[in-house]
């Protein structure tokens, strides 16, 4: 991964990142990674930690991980899913400990926290507040073509959604109910 950052640009070109996931890397190479502090992190996260999940989940069953506005997304009945229930909690908290260690992990280095869905509602807001960030103040997100997956509700979604709601409803994350 690193090589790639580092390769040759054109002379245009004044910020390179790159999108690192919390699995991506085993706990050597974080270890190797974390030896660079030159990198300013944006970390980003979701509101509702469910829809985390079942974007997760959709992405892996339809092998489609981004969309662009000129592609046509996939049907509903394509994307609908089942979720395990008796693991739905587990993986909930698993995301939360893992935002929570990123948080830590960066602690003393440049980090600007992004919200997804503050990033869908007020995009305008969001790179400015980001390209402030960066250093960086003609971000044009009007040039952006990736889109928003996933805008069916989560009744939609999720074929079980009367098992999730139960399960959930009288948990920490039954806010991610409200869609």
């Amino acid at each position: 991964m690193l090589s790639q950052v580092y390769r040759k640009e054109s002379k245009e070109t004044r910020l390179v990142g790159f999108k690192l996931f919390y699995n991506h890397l085993t706990e050597e190479e974080w270890i190797q990674f974390l030896q660079h502090d030159e990198f300013k992190i944006i970390h980003l996260t979701r509101a509702n930690r469910l829809r985390t999940i079942v974007s997760l989940d959709i992405a892996f069953k339809t092998d489609e991980w981004t969309r662009s506005s000129h592609s046509k997304g996939r049907q509903l009945v394509e994307k609908r899913i089942t979720l395990d229930t008796t693991k739905l909690i587990g993986r909930l908290e698993k995301i939360q400990s893992q935002e929570a260690f990123a948080r830590e992990r960066f602690k003393g280095r440049p980090m600007f926290e992004v919200v997804y869905e503050e990033l869908v509602t007020i995009p305008k807001v969001v790179f400015q507040n980001t390209g402030d960030f960066l250093g960086v103040n003609d971000i044009d997100f009007t040039k952006i073509k990736i889109v928003k997956q996933n805008t069916e509700k989560l009744e939609q979604l999720i074929i079980n959604f009367d098992e999730v709601f139960q399960c959930l409803k009288n948990s920490q994350f039954a806010d991610c109910l409200n869609d």
